[in-house]
């Protein structure tokens, strides 16, 4: 069986598990090349899983007819533009979340797979994670009947670093899409259908990414009756 060339782009740490998860466990496919903008990082990961090529830009990546897909692991801030570059360039595509923080720029990306016929898949790991899959299979069951009440607990190892935060959005820009992919497209259908198609109101202060318990969401109890806190921390 072909193997998939992949090139990750980003060898800070979820590039680097990635390229660990694909060398170990995926036989089907194979590390082809890696590259960072600081080159020190991907020659510590290429050395560690013996990744073949080391790039000097992610452009070079996307030139090189041997790759076939690419893992873009980047800053928050470059996922949309190396994503839409990748597409052009024939690449399938996995993106880290989020793919960016306004939803025009998703858009765009979106497009640029539909145009080139590329394949997109958003690192969206808890899809996956069989607790949430069970309990989300269980709402949609109708075994616990209406939701009124979601409470979600999130945990980061460690803080990341200061230069990551200052352009991921912060804490609840990069952690707070969680119950939205898990959980609550089941309530956004609901929401939808009973309110006539109204946007779903939050109360969050994006603005301070500190504070390490927000209000979800609060839908008043003639609209929807359903109330959500997400508490999230990027210290274990």
């Amino acid at each position: 069986m072909k193997q998939l060339k992949i090139g990750i782009i980003g060898a800070g740490r979820i590039g680097s598990l990635h390229a660990k998860s694909i060398t170990y466990n995926v036989p089907t496919a194979v590390v082809a090349g890696i590259t960072d903008v600081f080159r020190a990082n991907a020659e510590k990961v290429a050395a560690e899983l013996n990744i073949p090529r080391i790039y000097d830009d992610y452009k070079q990546m996307l030139a090189d007819p041997e790759v076939d897909a690419v893992l873009v692991c980047s800053s928050t801030d470059t996922h949309a533009d190396i994503a839409i570059e990748a597409a052009a360039a024939g690449k399938h595509i996995f993106c880290e979340k989020p793919v960016d923080l306004t939803p025009e720029k998703v858009n765009a990306v979106i497009d640029a797979v539909a145009k080139a016929g590329v394949k997109l898949q958003v690192g969206f790991n808890r899809r996956f994670d069989h607790n949430f899959a069970n309990v989300r299979a269980m709402v949609n069951d109708g075994k616990i009947g209406d939701v009124h009440i979601v409470k979600i607990t999130s945990r980061d190892p460690a803080p990341p670093p200061a230069e990551y935060s200052a352009v991921s959005g912060g804490m609840f820009l990069d952690m707070t899409f969680w119950p939205d992919v898990c959980f609550c497209p089941h309530c956004r259908k609901r929401w939808f259908e009973e309110s006539g198609g109204k946007e779903l109101p939050r109360t969050i202060d994006w603005n301070d990414p500190d504070d390490p318990v927000r209000t979800m969401a609060v839908l008043s109890p003639e609209e929807l009756d359903l109330h959500g806190t997400f508490d999230p921390s990027n210290e274990a």
